[in-house]
C-alpha cells in the first residue's frame, strides 16, 4: 500500500527545474503546488532566472494576476532565448516591447493586452464599469465581443454606453499599435449608429462638445477616414448647427482626408439633411456648414463647392413647391392673402409668384375683351376702361346712340381734351377742359370713379376735336376741377 501511495513520485519531473523534490512533499497535490508556485516565481523575474529550490509557502505569492501577463513572461522569455513564435506582420523587437509593456507598465491598456489576441475590451469595461447585465469573465480570449457589449448596453443604459466608448478611447486610443481591429472605437461604432436608440446621438454631440478631448480622438485622430456624415447630418436635424460644425472641422483635419473623401463626406451630410418632410435641415446645412466648407483648404473641394450649393438649393426649392407644410408660407406665404381666385378656377399653388398669380386672374377675368376687338374699334372705345363685358356693352350702345343722334352733323362745337397719367401707369385717360391755357406738364385736379373722389395729374397731351372724332364721348367726358396749386390742396 505504501508502494502503491508513493508511486507518483516516480512519474513527476515537472519541478526538477526549479530544484524540487518529489520526495519533499507528502502528496502529488502538494508537489505541484510547490511547481505551479515556482513556475510564477520564474516567470515574474524573467531577466534573472534562478534554479533553486522553492521558497516557503507562507512567502510564495504569485506574481501574475492574469494569465495575460503569464503568457508574456514566457514569450519574453522564448524572445530572448531565441525561440519564440513570431507574428509575420511583426518582428522580434516590437514582439519584445509588446511584453515588457504588459509586465510592466501600469496603464490600463497594458493590463488588458495579451501577447497575440489584442485588447481584451470586454473584459476591461466589467472590470472598470457596473453594467446593468452579467457577461463572462475573459482571460486572455475574447468571448463576447465589443461591438456585441456596445449595442447591448446603448440598449439597456445610452448614457453608460457613451461614457464606456469616452473612457475605452481615452484609455486604449494612445496605443492604436497594439489594437487587432483598431476601428471597433471609431467608424464601427459611427456607422453602426442606426442600431442604437435615438438619444445616443444626441449624448454622443453632447460630449464632443463637452469634452473636447474626445472628440479630437474620435474624428480627428481616428486611424481611418471618419465616418461621421450621419453624426453630422443628426446634428443639423436636431437644431444643433454648432455641433455641426464642429464635427465636420475635427473630421477634416483627419491627415487620412484626402479631396475625395471631403467630397464624399459633404454629399453624405447632404444626402442626411434631405428630409422629406421637412427643409430646415438642409436650411441648417447652408447656415452652418457652407461658411465652413467655403474656408476648407482642399482644390477639389473648392471646385465643387457651387455644385453643393446647388443641391442644397434644388431641395429648398421642391420643398417649398411641392411640400403641404410650406405651400402657404415661407416663400409663398402671398398665398395666405392673394386675390381670390376661385371664380376663375385658378389656384395659387399652381404658381410660384404673385405676379404670375394675378396676371393669370387678370387674363381669365378679361378674357371676354377677345370677343369685342374687333367692334370696340368701330365704335372708338377702349377695351380697358371696362372690368366687365356689360359695362362695355353698357358705354357701345351709349355710342351707338350718339352716333345717330343729329348732334355729330350739325354740332361744329371744338372741345379741348387733355390726356393724363395716373402714377404707376402709363395708360392715358382723357378729360375734357374749358380753360385753354392749360398746357402739356400742368398738374391738375381731376375726379376719379363715381364717389366724387380727386386726384391730382400731370396733362401728357392737350388735343382738340368735334364731337365725331372725339376720344371719348362728349357728354360721357368728365370734366377737369382745375389747375393744381398747394392752395387748391389745402
Amino acid at each position: 500500500m505504501e508502494e502503491a501511495q508513493n508511486e507518483w513520485r516516480n512519474n513527476v519531473s515537472d519541478g526538477l527545474e526549479y530544484g524540487l523534490d518529489p520526495d519533499d512533499y507528502d502528496t502529488e497535490e502538494e508537489y505541484y503546488e510547490a511547481v505551479e508556485e515556482a513556475e510564477d516565481l520564474f516567470y515574474a523575474n524573467p531577466r534573472s532566472r534562478t534554479n533553486t529550490a522553492a521558497v516557503n509557502k507562507a512567502e510564495k505569492k504569485s506574481a501574475y494576476t492574469t494569465k495575460r501577463k503569464e503568457y508574456a513572461a514566457k514569450h519574453l522569455e522564448d524572445l530572448l532565448e531565441g525561440d519564440a513564435y513570431i507574428p509575420s506582420d511583426s518582428n522580434s523587437e516590437s514582439e519584445i516591447e509588446r511584453c515588457k509593456f504588459i509586465l510592466y507598465s501600469d496603464t490600463v491598456a497594458a493590463r488588458y493586452l495579451t501577447v497575440f489576441n489584442g485588447f481584451m475590451y470586454t473584459q476591461a469595461v466589467k472590470e472598470n464599469f457596473k453594467l446593468p447585465f452579467d457577461i463572462p469573465d475573459e482571460d486572455n480570449e475574447e468571448k463576447l465581443r465589443f461591438s456585441d457589449l456596445f449595442v447591448e448596453l446603448a440598449d439597456e443604459d445610452t448614457e453608460l454606453a457613451v461614457k464606456v466608448w469616452s473612457w475605452c478611447i481615452k484609455e486604449f486610443g494612445s496605443y492604436k499599435h497594439y489594437m487587432q481591429n483598431d476601428c471597433v472605437f471609431y467608424n464601427q461604432i459611427l456607422s453602426d449608429y442606426r442600431l442604437f436608440p435615438p438619444e445616443f446621438s444626441e449624448l454622443t454631440i453632447d460630449e464632443i462638445m463637452n469634452n473636447p478631448a474626445f472628440g479630437k480622438a474620435l474624428l480627428e485622430e481616428n486611424p481611418e477616414f471618419p465616418d461621421a456624415a450621419k453624426l453630422a447630418g443628426y446634428a443639423l436635424k436636431n437644431n444643433r448647427g454648432s455641433a455641426a460644425a464642429e464635427i465636420y472641422k475635427l473630421t477634416v483635419s483627419n491627415p487620412k482626408g484626402m479631396g475625395r473623401d471631403i467630397e464624399l463626406f459633404i454629399n453624405g451630410i447632404i444626402s442626411d439633411c434631405k428630409d422629406f418632410d421637412g427643409l430646415e435641415a438642409m436650411e441648417a446645412f447652408k447656415e452652418f456648414l457652407l461658411p465652413v466648407i467655403e474656408k476648407t483648404d482642399k482644390n477639389r473641394i473648392q471646385r465643387l463647392l457651387p455644385e453643393f450649393i446647388k443641391k442644397a438649393d434644388e431641395f429648398i426649392e421642391y420643398q417649398e413647391l411641392y411640400n403641404k407644410k410650406y405651400q402657404y408660407t415661407r416663400h409663398y406665404v402671398w398665398r395666405s392673402s392673394c386675390a381670390d381666385g376661385t371664380p376663375y378656377n385658378i389656384d395659387p399653388l399652381n404658381y410660384r409668384t404673385e405676379e404670375v398669380y394675378n396676371m393669370a386672374i387678370e387674363n381669365m377675368k378679361h378674357r371676354w375683351r377677345q370677343s369685342y376687338l374687333r367692334e370696340s374699334r368701330k365704335y372708338q372705345l377702349e377695351l380697358n376702361d371696362y372690368e366687365t363685358a356689360e359695362e362695355y356693352k353698357a358705354a357701345r350702345d351709349r355710342r351707338i346712340a350718339e352716333l345717330n343722334d343729329p348732334a355729330l352733323v350739325y354740332d361744329k362745337t371744338v372741345y379741348t381734351y387733355c390726356g393724363v397719367a395716373f402714377e404707376g401707369s402709363d395708360r392715358l385717360y382723357h378729360y375734357r377742359t374749358e380753360d385753354n391755357s392749360l398746357t402739356v406738364g400742368d398738374m391738375v385736379v381731376v375726379p376719379v370713379g363715381n364717389k366724387g373722389e380727386e386726384a391730382v395729374v400731370e396733362i401728357q397731351t392737350v388735343e382738340k376735336h368735334r364731337r365725331k372724332t372725339a376720344p371719348y364721348p362728349v357728354e360721357s367726358t368728365k370734366l377737369i376741377k382745375g389747375r393744381y396749386t398747394e392752395k387748391s390742396e389745402n
